[in-house]
């Protein structure tokens, strides 16, 4: 257990080592005190920002980055359950990857998922109304870190072995058949490229040995 001291040394450090994440629970602390003084205009502009495939269609631009900007539900469950986790990842990662991979985890996952929920329609697996449904907030681009932050800890061994243990990672804890619930194969999705950035991580550090 962390001694007093301990904590403040540590509180201390992490505007030096995880930037990124403080900052990002920053703009999710502004933008949600927004919705809270006006409701009914943040509604609006969550739904806007939302990546569904209507949004996604007529203003592809503003869905896809503004999507990472607002969360929906409890605030301070999606700043508890996604940033300690993420600042963890940043320390070890450092702030520039940690954030190249958050961007490339979050839109990734949302453009490949509206490519499954398109397959979805076109077979009927998915209702119509699923064109605006709410998929904003972190966990894409937060999963992402996380896999590549786990895979990318220094174990020795090959690259298969890197990636063989990466895609156990992934197997043990994925439902690999489109759910019902698509943000679920987009954390899939998300997950898959953390996996990747790890093996990519590892790649270079070991060609800098």
């Amino acid at each position: 257990m962390l001694t007093a001291n301990e904590f403040i040394t540590i509180a201390r450090r992490l505007p030096r080592e995880a930037p990124f994440s403080l900052a990002y629970a920053g703009v999710i602390i502004a933008t949600s005190t927004m919705k809270n003084l006006r409701p009914d205009e943040g509604r609006r502009i969550t739904q806007d920002l939302s990546t569904n495939l209507y949004n996604l269609d007529h203003h592809p631009v503003r869905a896809l980055f503004g999507s990472a900007l607002v969360v929906d539900g409890s605030t301070v469950l999606n700043l508890a359950a996604g940033i300690p986790p993420m600042v963890t990842s940043e320390r070890r990662l450092g702030p520039a990857t940690t954030a190249a991979i958050f961007m490339i985890g979050h839109l990734g996952a949302s453009l490949l998922t509206a490519v499954t929920i398109r397959r979805g329609l076109v077979t009927g697996y998915y209702p119509p109304e699923v064109t605006q449904a709410l998929d904003v907030g972190p966990s894409y681009g937060g999963l992402a870190v996380r896999f590549a932050a786990i895979g990318a800890r220094p174990t020795g061994g090959s690259h298969m072995r890197d990636i063989a243990s990466a895609g156990a990672l992934l197997g043990l804890t994925s439902p690999w058949k489109m759910p019902r619930d698509f943000t679920s194969t987009g954390h899939v999705i998300a997950a898959g490229i953390g996996v990747v950035a790890a093996v990519a991580i590892r790649a270079k550090r070991r060609n800098l040995q």
